[in-house]
């Protein structure tokens, strides 16, 4: 039993049994009551004023905390997964051309380097969007075309603008895929 408290005093009174508070500190299951119900919630009252804006500053650090090892790890992670998705999107696209393709861009490279014959113009008219590294190409707007030219290789480019001069023949494109080409012009 704890020091200093000892059980209340009971005195029988027939069928009922009544606690006795007693003077001395002792515990009394009408003290309990009073403290529990009563002064405990009057204490917390009195105190909020002061633990309130405590408790809201430790919460805040609590969760600003969190977020941002939440966001970090989460950048690591889509960093992650960009990275592993542009290796698979680059092994996918050098399967992707094959050597009539190829063939095609050499023959419009050399028509567009010496003046060309008519079979290399025709053979780069007969290019379709699917041979292409941008998906959907045709349905694309210059200005959502541009930010994407910048992760095609240079024998993608070359595709990609040989296609583009016989059929839309889009200045803005074909202008940034020589600066892209930088060294690598056909």
């Amino acid at each position: 039993m704890a020091a200093g408290r000892s059980l209340p005093a009971v005195v029988d009174r027939g069928p009922t049994r009544q606690s006795v508070a007693v003077s001395d500190g002792r515990l009394t299951p009408l003290r309990v009551a009073l403290d529990l119900f009563v002064f405990a919630p009057l204490g917390a009252a009195v105190r909020a004023r002061e633990l309130v804006p405590e408790l809201a500053e430790l919460g805040r650090r609590h969760v600003t905390t969190n977020l941002n090892n939440y966001r970090a790890v989460g950048e690591l992670a889509v960093g992650q997964l960009r990275r592993q998705s542009g290796a698979r999107r680059q092994a996918s696209a050098d399967e992707a051309i094959d050597a009539t393709a190829q063939a095609r861009v050499a023959q419009v490279a050399q028509a567009a380097a010496g003046g060309g014959s008519a079979p290399a113009v025709a053979a780069a008219s007969t290019l379709t969007s699917v041979e292409l590294a941008i998906q959907d190409y045709d349905e694309l707007s210059a200005v959502q075309v541009l930010p994407r030219l910048s992760d095609l290789r240079a024998s993608e480019l070359r595709t990609l603008a040989d296609y583009e001069s016989t059929h839309r023949g889009r200045e803005t494109i074909l202008g940034r895929i020589e600066q892209l080409l930088g060294p690598h012009r056909r």
